[in-house]
Order: structure tokens, then C-alpha cells, then sequence
């Protein structure tokens, strides 16, 4: 069956299109699905159509969204019997025709050939060649017989104005699907050409602008080159400077760290100072 397996992208549209219309023959309402449309949306209308026609479809829209599957031929067929029912549609019995034709005999491959055989294989291509000369006969009568031009009945005009009243009804009107490859090649067709034309001025641009940079770098570089010449020997002195600054840094580390040292141990001297001030007194007082 058409539905059953997955077969093309527009089975889902033939689906929707083919609920609708059944739908419409059992009575029901289903508004015609538009392009941009949510499947989902669409196939829970169609549920819906099918629950008000009382038919017990226990599937969920996830089902029969892709437009092919066992569920959506369950749908289908249900709708189908549903629409045959009220039409009243009966099946009748298959009726064949009788043709008094001749069985055809059996052949035996294996039969022994005789001199009768022969004969009547002989008198066959007899009529065989005298139905190809009959042929031959109404051919050549055809080709004598003189030709005659047919002329039409109807009116040049009447058949102008019949073909412009009729001409807007043969119009077909294809909606286009995004799924569609030839759609995609032409956006890309078009997003090519579109970016080939702007890709001349741009790369135009591109250049003269890494023109100006390189230029820029350039007298950047020789500015500094300058500058580190006329400020070599001050360049010099400084760097003296600083390795200088940086010995008396540890100098004056060093000084401090000897002060800390002195004042502990000048610290430690007045205490001792003070204890034997005190026993001195002690000793003279006793």
C-alpha cells in the first residue's frame, strides 16, 4: 500500500489531503491545511475530525505525523469504511464473462514427430505468408489512395476567444516545499552571484586597506628605529642607574637586617643591665 512504508516527503501532504477529503464525504469539518502550518497542529485536527465521527482511533498525533506508517493505514482504512457506509456502498460479487473459446490442447514436447506433423506445420506458414501479402495489399492501397485536406468546422476566432476563456483554468499553481532540493539550488544560486558581485569591490577594498597598514608598520618601525638611536646612550645610563639602584636595594636590605639584629641584641643587654641594678641594690641594702 501507497502509505505503508516511507516512499517520498510529500506522502504527509497526500495524507492530510486524502483525511480531508473523507473526512468531508463522512460529514465532518477539517480546514485546509496552509504551508507554514505546525504538523502537529494539523494532525491533532485531524484526530479531532475523526473522534467527532465517532471512530475509536486509540493513537496519539505522534503516530500518524509522518504520513506513512501501520497507524496512518489504520486511519485511513477506517475512514474509508466510515465514508462507504454512509454512501451506502455495497460490494458486488465479481462477475466473468463467459467466452466460448477453444481449450487450447496440451502440448507434449516429447511427442514422436510424424509426416503429419510436418504437414500441418508446413500449411501454417502457408497462412502465415498469405495473411503478410493481404497486409502488403492494403498498405499499397493506402499509399494510392490520394490525399485529401481536412478542413476544420469550427471558427478561427470562436476558437481564439474559447482558448482565452479556458487558459486561466489550466494554470498550475505548485506550492513550494522547503524540503524541495531545486529550491535550496536556487538560494544558493542566487546567495552565490549575490556575494560574486560583492566580492570584486570588497576585495578592492581589502587590498588598499592592507596597503595603508603595511605603510603604517613601516613608519612605525623606523620611528622606533630612530628613536632607539638618538636615545642609545641615555638608554645606557639608565640601565647603569638601575643596576645600581638595584645593589643599594640590597645594601639597605642588608643594613636592616643588621639594625633588627643590634636592637635585639641591645634589648637584651638593658634587661640583663637591669637585673643586676637590682641585685646591686638589694646587696647594699642588706
Amino acid at each position: 500500500m501507497y502509505f505503508s512504508l516511507a516512499i517520498a516527503d510529500f506522502e504527509v501532504d497526500a495524507f492530510i489531503k486524502n483525511e480531508k477529503f473523507m473526512v468531508k464525504i463522512c460529514g465532518g469539518d477539517l480546514d485546509k491545511p496552509q504551508q507554514f502550518d505546525d504538523p502537529n497542529a494539523t494532525v491533532s485536527n485531524i484526530l479531532a475530525a475523526a473522534k467527532s465521527l465517532q471512530i475509536n482511533f486509540d493513537n496519539g498525533p505522534n503516530k500518524i505525523k509522518q504520513g506513512n506508517g501501520e497507524f496512518v493505514v489504520q486511519l485511513l482504512t477506517m475512514l474509508s469504511e466510515r465514508a462507504l457506509q454512509i454512501k451506502k456502498f455495497v460490494f458486488q460479487k465479481p462477475s466473468h464473462k463467459t467466452e466460448d473459446f477453444a481449450e487450447e490442447a496440451e502440448v507434449d514436447h516429447e511427442a514422436e514427430v510424424t509426416t503429419e506433423n510436418v504437414e500441418e506445420h508446413l500449411f501454417l506458414n502457408q497462412e502465415d505468408d498469405d495473411e503478410d501479402m493481404y497486409v502488403a495489399e492494403i498498405k499499397k492501397k493506402n499509399e494510392e489512395r490520394p490525399l485529401t485536406s481536412i478542413m476544420p468546422s469550427v471558427d478561427s476566432s470562436d476558437w481564439k476567444l474559447e482558448v482565452e476563456r479556458v487558459s486561466p483554468l489550466l494554470k498550475v499553481q505548485i506550492q513550494n516545499d522547503n524540503k524541495d532540493w531545486r529550491i535550496h539550488l536556487e538560494q544558493i544560486s542566487f546567495h552565490y552571484s549575490k556575494i560574486s558581485n560583492l566580492f570584486v569591490s570588497t576585495s578592492e577594498n581589502l587590498k588598499l586597506l592592507h596597503k595603508e597598514v603595511e605603510k603604517t608598520l613601516e613608519k612605525i618601525n623606523s620611528r622606533e628605529k630612530y628613536i632607539n638611536s638618538q636615545f642609545e646612550t641615555q638608554t645606557e645610563e639608565f640601565r647603569v642607574l638601575q643596576e645600581q639602584l638595584s645593589m643599594l636595594k640590597q645594601k639597605h636590605s642588608v643594613s636592616n637586617s643588621n639594625v633588627t639584629d643590634l636592637t635585639t641584641e641591645l634589648s637584651r643587654i638593658s634587661e640583663e643591665l637591669d637585673s643586676v641594678k637590682v641585685s646591686y641594690i638589694a646587696h647594699n641594702k642588706s
